[in-house]
């Protein structure tokens, strides 16, 4: 997300024609993407218009079955022809539309032009009390020539092979590329996650690290400092917070949030952040372009009778070995003998410890275990314990451990 002058350019040209226009989100909208050229976009819109055309005789009127109960069409604001929209005034407005984002008039459209199109139409929507939303965490003060990211993220692809306070651990990739400019990263999370920094890391002068778990005692500002971590950097470089009253995580940039949490953070820093990236899922960032790195899921499975696959639906990043001693961390980290999750749940498979019952998620235990940690939502299961064989032992989280005979014995039966 770029700022400055271009910015404001914006705002203004798109302030007049498309508010009037009322196409932000709208079928026009829908059908952009990073990197498409102008004929490629109108001929998408075509295709569009072609299916909605359900008698294929050119046009788009009740016949068609697609108007709603205001009489609107999906290629609104297109005007119409005695009730009827026909193809060229959507074509021309495709076209303007089109004319507007693509700033530099290279006949494609970039993803830095469709986030500042987008970040200008979301500007007017933001409740103007988000943007002085105090927060109490001391952020350090940015060198004045860094360049300042805001990074966030849900959930991460990969685990970390430690835990903190018996609590499973993401594994996050931080990639910089050589340069000039110091940068300042901060870093907010719902899930715990340990950083992993490669490439160029005496660029960075800070890290803030912000998740949405943290120690038990809220009480005590030691303890309840986020889990989580960095490797590859010095401790002077990373910084713990919590996100009450602090940054807030978010999930898409430009939105709503993401541009709520830029101006809270001017506001603490006395800058605007110079790149503000996010998805719901990553593996990681590249800097200093900002760029997400994903992981795609090829698969998925409605139970749980293949664990492999279901290890590619939950972790398809797979497991990071870390080693404790080279973890920079808010709380101490514990090697651990069985993974988190549906990977645990593998590993005792594997090795003999539980064997796989008929049913979902139902497992017959052979011998004393240590339950995986985060056994919540969906990866909730039913151990079955015979006699003689020792009560699983660790936090069942949202599975049933019984006896064979029917017996509760812990956790939600």
């Amino acid at each position: 997300m770029r700022r400055g002058l271009f910015m404001v350019l914006l705002m203004v040209s798109l302030s007049g024609a498309q508010a009037d226009d009322g196409i932000y989100k709208s079928v026009y909208f829908n059908y952009l993407q990073p990197g498409i050229a102008k004929g490629h976009y109108v001929e998408r819109v075509r295709t569009y218009f072609n299916d909605w055309d359900r008698n294929k005789d050119g046009f788009i009127t009740d016949a068609d079955g697609k108007y709603n109960g205001t009489g609107n069409s999906p290629f609104d604001p297109a005007p119409l022809t005695d009730g009827k929209v026909t193809w060229g005034p959507v074509e021309a407005l495709a076209s303007r539309y089109f004319g507007l984002i693509d700033k530099d008039r290279d006949g494609t459209v970039s993803k830095s032009e469709l986030d500042d199109y987008e970040e200008a139409q979301l500007a007017p929507e933001i409740d103007p009390r988000w943007r002085i939303r105090e927060v109490e965490c001391p952020l350090p003060k940015p060198n004045p020539k860094a360049q300042v990211f805001l990074l966030s993220a849900v959930e991460l692809n990969a685990v970390a092979s430690v835990q903190m306070l018996d609590t499973p651990i993401s594994a996050g990739l931080i990639t910089i590329a050589p340069g000039e400019r110091p940068l300042y990263i901060l870093l907010a999370t719902y899930e715990p996650v340990i950083w992993t920094f490669k490439g160029a890391t005496s660029r960075v002068q800070q890290v803030v690290i912000v998740s949405l778990v943290t120690g038990d005692d809220p009480s005590d500002r030691k303890v309840s400092l986020p889990l989580g971590g960095a490797i590859g950097l010095k401790k002077t470089q990373v910084t713990f917070f919590g996100t009450e009253n602090c940054i807030k995580y978010f999930t898409k940039a430009p939105s709503r949030e993401s541009m709520t949490e830029a101006r809270v953070i001017e506001n603490k820093i006395g800058r605007h952040p110079d790149v503000v990236a996010a998805e719901y899922k990553v593996t990681g960032f590249a800097l200093p372009e900002g760029r997400v790195v994903g992981l795609g899921l090829d698969g998925r499975s409605g139970s749980w009778s293949n664990l492999r696959t279901e290890v590619g639906l939950f972790n398809p990043g797979g497991v990071v070995p870390m080693d404790p001693k080279t973890i920079i961390s808010s709380q101490p980290v514990q090697a651990v003998t069985v993974l988190p999750g549906v990977l645990g749940l593998r590993q005792l498979v594997e090795r003999g410890k539980l064997i796989p019952q008929p049913g979902l998620h139902t497992y017959r235990v052979t011998g004393e275990i240590q339950l995986p940690a985060g056994l919540y939502g969906a990866l909730g299961s039913t151990f079955i314990v015979p006699k003689g064989v020792p009560t699983p032992k660790g936090d069942p989280g949202h599975s049933c451990i019984m006896s064979e005979d029917g017996k509760w014995l812990a956790g939600p039966c």
